[in-house]
Order: structure tokens, then sequence, then C-alpha cells
């Protein structure tokens, strides 16, 4: 569990490079990985529910733009 948060944490600072560069295709696809992994861990041990709104609606904005 703590592998994937810390591969959360990079994948999501490596989403946030790449959409200032316009690489919104190579950010859709991290940012479904990271959705993967937040489902991943039970939400009995920690909830990320928001986090898992947050990223969606970062998608559905992205989306728009292809």
């Amino acid at each position: 569990m703590k592998k994937n948060l810390e591969k959360v944490n990079l994948l999501i600072e490596k989403a946030e490079k790449e959409e200032t560069l316009g690489k919104n295709e190579r950010v859709i696809g991290r940012y479904e990985y990271i959705l993967e992994l937040y489902r991943s861990i039970p939400q009995d041990i920690i909830n990320f529910s928001r986090e898992i709104e947050e990223i969606e609606k970062k998608l559905s904005i992205l989306r728009t733009r292809i």
C-alpha cells in the first residue's frame, strides 16, 4: 500500500508537468492509472473518495480537450 501511495504521488507530479506541456493523452493515461491505484486500496483503511472525485473531474475536463 505504501508503494502504491508513493507511486500515486510521483504520477501526479508527472501528470501535472505533462499537462502544462499539452500532452493530454498521456496525462489521461496517468490519471486513469492513479484511479486504479486509489481504488486498489481498501476504503476501510484509507478513504480516497475525495481524491478519486477530483481525478475524475480532471479526466472529464481533459477528455473534452482532445
